[in-house]
């Protein structure tokens, strides 16, 4: 199970005003133990919505995500933990954004589960949980 715990955060600015944007920063733990940010401007309100955010999370421990490793790809997370970095961006109808991920100790998956999805990825590339997307 994950839970969200000691959140925190502002929503700063937050306006009708055309053009106008809020700063939002946002602060929580995750399982009280990595902690995690969300921070940037939005204006959900314009006529041209805007969003710039960047969440992080420092040592996420994989072994409570190994149920759902496990169902969806085929291995569960023996241990590990795990930073992840995103940033996304709205502006004019056009989404950028990145997501990075990266092991921040060994890392290491068990054995398959008994109904491995057809397009999991191979053992080998699981125990390095390294992700990277633009």
């Amino acid at each position: 199970m994950l839970a969200l715990t000691r959140i925190d955060g502002t929503l700063a600015g937050l306006s009708s005003r055309p053009g106008a944007r809020a700063s939002v920063r946002l602060s929580a733990r995750l399982n009280d133990t990595a902690p995690v940010t969300l921070e940037g401007q939005l204006d959900p309100l314009g006529a041209d919505v805007f969003t710039d955010l960047a969440l992080q999370s420092k040592g996420i421990d994989l072994k409570p995500i190994g149920p759902y490793a496990a169902r969806y790809l085929g291995y569960e997370f023996d241990r590990g933990r795990l930073d992840i970095d995103m940033r996304y961006r709205l502006e004019q109808r056009i989404l950028k954004g990145a997501t990075s991920s990266r092991p921040t100790r060994s890392c290491s998956a068990g054995q398959p589960a008994a109904r491995t999805p057809r397009s999991c990825p191979s053992a080998s590339g699981l125990p390095c949980c390294a992700i990277a997307t633009a």
